[in-house]
């Protein structure tokens, strides 16, 4: 069941990055024009009845409510703490008017990232698949709750959500990864961050993809979301593309690793709260992966060269 509920959570938030083309008789000629047709619908929807935000909101709640219940683990402050959490940006996008605003949307935004950051989630029914999947319930419905609101109700330019389709998405995530390895392997052994270079001697190419794989989807395309397509995209709309506005977004991404622990595979503990060093790091990382989505046509690129940053650590230098 667990398993059949995290691919709804994934099919959900791939589906906001499905497009297909238009008819190729209303297309122009030598170019096909492409839509995406759940945005189109939710838009819609929308458009037509301000109140069907609250529908996926709802079916979001039933989801948890579900789970919680299936596990004995449903009480009142689950059961209000997640109306709140669920409920309170559709509260908020839907008072608005559909007017844009910077400060109203970055609310929202942290309304959606800071109770899932700083725990206040405990107690909420988790789906957990190891430590490269995570806590699948939460982080996957908030990501599909942000796509939601803000692809198809806020309609929200610049969040680069879709396939790669372009050869400089497929090369600037290769050319990210090379700077990366030339940064942060030499400052995360200085660091003690990270240990010496080995691998295990049963590890398989069908390690490395299932690794790859699970950080992906579990980690790298949910922060990428988050950090670059809500977070650097909008400070960027309001402030400019400039690399000073790259970098405090870059420092909010290192910031957010403060409360995390590192450790090698050995158990060995490399950096407790506050974690200063993972911090630094992930600030180094933040701006690479930044750079490489503000000059890519899609956020799935600079997840990918997260992706491959987290792996190469967790099964190189782990």
């Amino acid at each position: 069941m667990d398993h059949l509920i995290a691919g709804v959570l994934l099919a959900v938030v791939i589906s906001f990055f499905f497009s297909m083309p238009r008819s190729w008789l209303t297309a122009r000629p030598g170019r096909i024009e492409w839509f995406f047709p759940v945005r189109r619908f939710w838009r819609d929807a929308f458009t037509f009845n301000p109140d069907t935000i609250f529908i996926p909101a709802g079916l979001l709640l039933a989801l948890a409510v579900t789970v919680a219940l299936g596990r004995k683990t449903l009480d009142i402050y689950l059961l209000c703490s997640a109306t709140a959490y669920i409920f309170g940006p559709a509260l908020m996008l839907h008072g608005r008017n559909r007017r844009p605003s910077f400060w109203s949307d970055f609310y929202i935004v942290l309304a959606l990232w800071l109770p899932l950051e700083f725990a206040m989630t405990k107690g909420w029914p988790k789906l957990y698949f190891g430590p490269n999947l995570g806590h699948i319930l939460p982080w996957g419905g908030a990501v599909g709750l942000a796509l939601f609101l803000f692809l198809s109700v806020r309609n929200l330019s610049g969040m680069k959500c879709c396939f790669p389709y372009r050869r400089e998405d497929l090369v600037y995530p290769l050319v990210g990864l090379m700077v990366a390895a030339l940064v942060l392997i030499p400052l995360g052994r200085l660091l003690s961050f990270m240990g010496n270079f080995g691998y295990a001697a049963n590890l398989t190419l069908g390690n490395v993809a299932e690794t790859f794989a699970g950080i992906f989807f579990g980690v790298a395309l949910v922060e990428e979301i988050l950090f670059r397509s809500l977070i650097q995209n909008l400070m960027m709309q309001k402030f400019g593309p400039s690399n000073f506005v790259l970098f405090c977004s870059a420092v909010i991404f290192g910031a957010s690793h403060l409360n995390n622990f590192s450790k090698l595979r050995d158990g060995t503990i490399t950096g407790a709260p506050p974690n200063w060093k993972y911090v630094l790091l992930a600030t180094v990382a933040g701006f690479i992966y930044g750079k490489v989505f503000q000059k890519t046509n899609s956020v799935m690129s600079s997840a990918a060269l997260h992706a491959a940053v987290n792996t190469i650590r967790h099964l190189f230098f782990g």
